[in-house]
């Protein structure tokens, strides 16, 4: 009889942990997208530098808190880690005004910066320059004023650089061609003046390049190249 009631405690207790493990294993697997590691401190204080530099009318970036600790868990919105290091920050149509913190070129491990269809103001940081693994760079739909960095050159491999419809001025930098990799070009809807830099068309990644909509002088250069010109943004340049 005690064998036997030995045995049925045994079983009641294997259910309950079956059970257990059946209905709460999952959920805790599901949330652990996580490895554990915590941002590092020269990335905490640029996201702290450019919140404070932002309007959040909205509050989407309440999630941004003061400990830091869970900035590369994913609670932190729009930021995404690898080895507790930032390579997305992605805010686009939250309604952000400010501007953009010239902090951000301390995100050494930055691929991407998406933060188009805002309200932001001010200018385009020149610290993007310093970020050399900055692969896209999206804008676009903001109210970004001032010139385009020449230093964005420096980063080796930039591909997609979609600064539209702003309210940008000066020239376009012949030091965009030092981006070997850059593949899409849009400057359009913007006020930038002077000639399409001769440089920048004989780049052989460049495959999409769209100006329309600027105060531009001349024609496209030649060194565009015939086989390039289906590539061309409709109406790259106005009449």
């Amino acid at each position: 009889m005690e064998n036997t009631c030995h045995f049925r405690d045994k079983c009641f207790l294997y259910t309950h942990l079956c059970l257990f493990l059946l209905f709460f294993l999952p959920h805790l697997t599901s949330s652990q997208k996580w490895d554990g590691v915590i941002v590092t401190q020269s990335d905490y204080q640029a996201l702290r530098a450019i919140k404070n530099e932002l309007i959040d009318f909205k509050g989407f970036l309440r999630s941004w808190n003061d400990s830091g600790y869970g900035t590369c868990s994913g609670r932190w919105a729009g930021i995404k880690c690898l080895k507790g290091q930032v390579i997305a920050v992605q805010l686009p149509w939250k309604g952000l005004g400010g501007r953009i913190s010239e902090k951000i070129g301390q995100l050494q491990a930055l691929r991407k910066i998406s933060l188009h269809d805002n309200v932001l103001g001010g200018i385009v940081p020149r610290s993007l320059g310093l970020l050399h693994n900055l692969r896209g760079v999206y804008l676009f739909n903001n109210r970004l004023s001032g010139s385009i960095p020449p230093s964005i050159g420096n980063c080796p491999v930039l591909q997609t650089l979609d600064v539209s419809n702003n309210s940008l001025f000066g020239t376009i930098p012949p030091s965009l061609a030092n981006s070997t990799r850059l593949y899409r070009l849009n400057l359009s809807f913007n006020s930038l003046m002077g000639s399409i830099p001769v440089s920048l068309t004989q780049s052989p990644s460049l495959t999409f390049l769209a100006l329309q909509h600027n105060q531009l002088s001349g024609s496209i250069p030649d060194t565009w190249g015939e086989k390039r010109k289906p590539f061309l943004s409709p109406s790259v340049l106005d009449p």
